[in-house]
């Protein structure tokens, strides 16, 4: 089962958004609407890790396709107890093409008001979903080479690049380098593995456990400069390569810098912490 999930970033100077009539082109009949909420049937859940499930959703027909750009998230609403509007982004990482439904991958951390919402919903129940909204141009082969670093959730919007990169006619070469706290903390570990043996020589994942267990392979600890020199593109002036970094913020300040929040939407805010040191460029990193 393939998923979901949100970002909301520019890259390069990008703008924020596509424009409703940009993002529709995609086809005549979307899946979504950018104008207006709509409702959405549950229709499967599973457990994804011990704090994290995966929630299927039915799509208008089962003919509908997803059809909406790499790397866009949607908005889910709900109204709590007190008739309040909760909103929050979520990405699909499902293959554009996929038909009939869309997938979210979703962690409930504690004090988060639409992950309660999402765990307590039953199949049969449904969200309301708005957009979607492209959050930055990447189109397949723009780039010979990608790489990425993520810490725990921040796998899900690199997850819908995979996939949807490997998917595609093209020749880039993707490597992720992803931290987790343990090895039941690993997010769609099965799927990344089968992208990995079916797409020998395109894609890579190096894994990296703060505690690992016994005989544990790969790397220990947290992510360093040199786990990045040994897994990522190097620095690359002529935008042939790019490096993505998500995860929480003390893992996005030691590898690239928090993203700038003083304005909305936030920009990417310059360029820190270990890439810059590595002798990265602000145009050839993007922060989720």
């Amino acid at each position: 089962m393939k998923a979901f999930i949100a970002s909301v970033v520019g890259f390069a100077g990008a703008s924020m958004y596509q424009s409703g009539s940009e993002v529709q082109a995609w086809g005549s009949k979307p899946a979504f609407s950018q104008d207006k909420f709509q409702s959405y049937k549950l229709i499967h859940v599973e457990d994804e890790s011990h704090n994290t499930k995966r929630f299927r959703f039915a799509l208008a027909s089962s003919k509908t396709r997803l059809k909406i750009p790499v790397a866009s998230c949607i908005t889910l609403r709900y109204t709590d107890a007190q008739g309040r509007e909760v909103m929050r982004p979520y990405t699909p990482i499902n293959l554009v093409e996929d038909e009939g439904h869309f997938d979210l991958v979703v962690k409930c951390y504690p004090n988060s008001k639409m992950g309660s919402h999402l765990f307590s919903l039953k199949v049969g129940d449904s969200i309301d979903v708005k957009g979607p909204w492209h959050t930055f141009d990447m189109k397949p082969g723009q780039y010979s080479k990608i790489g990425m670093i993520a810490g725990g959730t921040g796998l899900t919007p690199m997850f819908q690049i995979v996939n949807n990169t490997l998917h595609a006619p093209n020749k880039t070469k993707i490597s992720l380098l992803y931290s987790n706290r343990t090895e039941g903390d690993i997010l769609l570990g099965k799927e990344l593995g089968a992208l990995a043996k079916e797409y020998p020589g395109k894609f890579v994942t190096y894994h990296c456990l703060t505690t690992p267990p016994r005989r544990w392979t790969g790397y220990s600890g947290h992510i360093s400069k040199a786990m990045i020199q040994e897994t990522m593109p190097g620095p690359d002036h002529r935008g042939d390569s790019c490096v993505l970094v998500c995860g929480p913020p003390p893992f996005m300040k030691s590898i690239c810098g928090e993203k700038d929040y003083s304005c909305s939407p936030p920009k990417q805010g310059p360029l820190e912490g270990y890439l810059k040191e590595l002798g990265y460029s602000e145009s050839g990193v993007f922060k989720f």
